[in-house]
């Protein structure tokens, strides 16, 4: 049978399948996600993508838990009260993300071709099927298994870690190309502002300067065993809620530096995260996946050289 649906189709180098989920999010898709993990109540989510700005995501009775369009938010993180409505000010993450979001993200999120540098490329792709539907699927050497829509490059299933023990998020029903209108990422009822979209449009009106002085700035480190860069860092210049990815050319492992407020939604690493550090200075949470295991004195070299950029 895998013979059969694969028999027009040429296995795919690495290179070419990281660019085939590099444009996944451009596909149209509308769907049902099983989330699953060791000792986690499964959880089922309705999923409606158009674009990387344009995501609807819903409960298994349909009621809503996010929705985005191009440069807004409306988050429901409050059961029995109206979303909270966000402008989205530099495509980062917003003060109250919805975990729900970053659940799904590992199946239609935007992928960039260099998203896996930090990784072997896998010694294997191999064919499969998930729903009917032909895949490309691999394994990495941290136990993540990833099964790829050979047409649409959409990850049809990603489990984080191993068999036994791993997180699993999983397309249970998926069309894609499905005709998706703008009703479905749009929210008219009533919302409940969150303090960051009102002082965005109020600083707005305000001289440069004014701006400038406001301005929470994201703070990353300079000092790491081996040397450190920066490889991306988006967020909320209002509420400083920024989520800041770096280089670290020693080790096969990403680094990621989460910023919020310490009175928000606290920060939720992916089921199986290992090696995370937290802390809080001047009225924010820092929240470090660091991939490796860092000694008291180099956790404390990290912390004392954080510099705003």
């Amino acid at each position: 049978m895998t013979g059969d649906v694969h028999a027009d189709l040429r296995v795919p180098s690495w290179p070419e399948l990281s660019g085939l989920m590099a444009a996944a999010h451009l596909v149209a898709v509308a769907g049902t996600v099983r989330v699953t993990g060791s000792g986690a109540v499964p959880r089922t989510i309705e999923l409606w993508h158009r674009s990387a700005e344009e995501r609807r995501f819903a409960d298994a009775g349909g009621e809503p838990l996010y929705i985005s369009e191009v440069g807004a938010h409306w988050i429901f993180d409050r059961p029995g009260e109206p979303p909270s409505y966000e402008i989205v000010h530099t495509g980062g993450p917003s003060s109250t993300h919805h975990s729900v979001a970053t659940l799904c993200r590992h199946l239609v999120g935007r992928v960039w071709l260099d998203d896996y540098w930090w990784e072997a490329p896998p010694p294997k792709i191999s064919a499969g099927i998930r729903l009917g539907r032909p895949t490309w699927e691999y394994e990495t050497e941290d136990e993540e298994l990833v099964a790829v829509d050979a047409a649409t490059g959409v990850r049809l299933f990603r489990r984080i870690g191993s068999s036994e023990s791993g997180h699993v998020v999983e397309f249970t029903d998926f069309t894609p190309d499905a005709d998706l209108g703008d009703e479905l990422f749009r929210w008219d009822g009533p919302t409940r502002p969150i303090p960051s979209t009102a002082r965005f449009q109020e600083l707005m009106e305000q001289p440069y300067s004014v701006r400038d002085a406001a301005m929470v700035r994201a703070r990353i480190p300079r000092y790491w065993p081996g040397g450190v860069g920066t490889r991306s860092s988006n967020g909320n210049w209002i509420s400083g809620a920024y989520q800041t990815v770096l280089t670290v050319p020693a080790g096969h492992h990403q680094v990621v530096v989460d910023q919020r407020p310490e009175d928000g939604e606290p920060f939720q690493p992916e089921n199986g995260t290992e090696h995370v550090y937290s802390w809080n200075a001047d009225g924010l949470r820092f929240t470090l996946v660091a991939g490796i295991e860092l000694s008291e004195d180099d956790l404390t070299r990290v912390r004392e050289s954080m510099i705003e950029i």
